[in-house]
């Protein structure tokens, strides 16, 4: 079954209903096809090529020779962590155990949905081949390192062509390490890459990778104390709108935040 539930909070009326297939494949014309909604995900969702430059160009300038490339990265798209899924999981408790049919945006949801966490083993892994619920997942992180590390070598394989051994830095978290060897593998079998692997630990000490732990500046509140100064109404809005629409779901503002999360990490596993 597939049907993002991008849908049900980004769209007034669910257009696409009608055609959702139910079979246990996706519908291969179907996914994919949502990137539209990737630039509201908060980073979590799929990859995409952001459009802003913020003025500088790509190309090497004219009189220049590129001699050598640093690329930073951390993990691929991936399933939510324990603290993300618990919220996801309070919500889809109501949702899954509501008895009256569906209305509005969540209709898709009488349609035999699939809830995309069927394993909690899965959860702060990267989603790859193995674990993404749909063979035909174009998102996962498996596949999306594999496609940077092709990426890679089309445009800087010049710097390498010459040079077979070189490391490739990671941290001991299992979905960046994991994302490091996929991008090794998908450099092919030319080179022979040693990978390094950096504690995320603060008794790691400074350095330049793994920073968080170690670095006595690292303030990890910074985000919440930022997002605290922006209005939370629209959550309880969509609450409102739903439970309006659905009697007796009694959604609250951070289900309708919730929501947010499943959706993202819906599109990396399901695609």
């Amino acid at each position: 079954m597939f049907m993002s539930l991008a849908y049900a909070i980004l769209c007034a009326s669910l257009t696409d209903a009608a055609a959702i297939p139910t079979g246990s494949l996706a519908d291969a014309d179907q996914i994919g096809s949502q990137q539209r909604f990737f630039p509201f995900l908060g980073g979590s969702g799929p990859y995409f090529s952001f459009p802003a430059n913020y003025g500088i160009p790509a190309d090497i300038p004219v009189g220049c020779t590129l001699t050598q490339v640093q690329m930073i990265g951390r993990h691929g798209e991936r399933y939510p962590t324990n603290s993300e899924a618990k919220g996801i999981f309070q919500t889809w408790y109501k949702i899954s155990n509501y008895t009256g049919k569906y209305n509005g945006p969540l209709s898709f949801l009488n349609y035999e949905y699939e809830f995309f966490i069927s394993h909690e083993s899965d959860l702060e892994m990267e989603t790859t081949l193995e674990n993404s619920m749909d063979v035909l997942n174009p998102y996962t992180g498996e596949m999306d390192a594999k496609s940077h590390a092709r990426e890679f070598l089309a445009k800087y394989g010049q710097l390498v062509e010459n040079r077979t051994s070189f490391p490739i830095f990671t941290s001991n978290s299992k979905r960046v390490h994991d994302t490091a060897r996929f991008f090794i593998d998908g450099l092919g079998d030319n080179f022979n890459v040693s990978l390094q692997t950096i504690s995320e630990a603060s008794s790691a000490g400074a350095n330049t990778l793994t920073a968080k732990s170690s670095c006595p500046n690292w303030r990890s509140n910074v985000n919440g104390d930022i997002l605290s100064e922006y209005s939370s109404e629209y959550l309880e809005n969509i609450a409102n709108r739903l439970n309006e629409e659905n009697k007796g779901l009694n959604l609250i503002k951070s289900d309708a935040n919730a929501l947010f999360s499943w959706c993202t990490f819906e599109l990396n596993v399901k695609g």
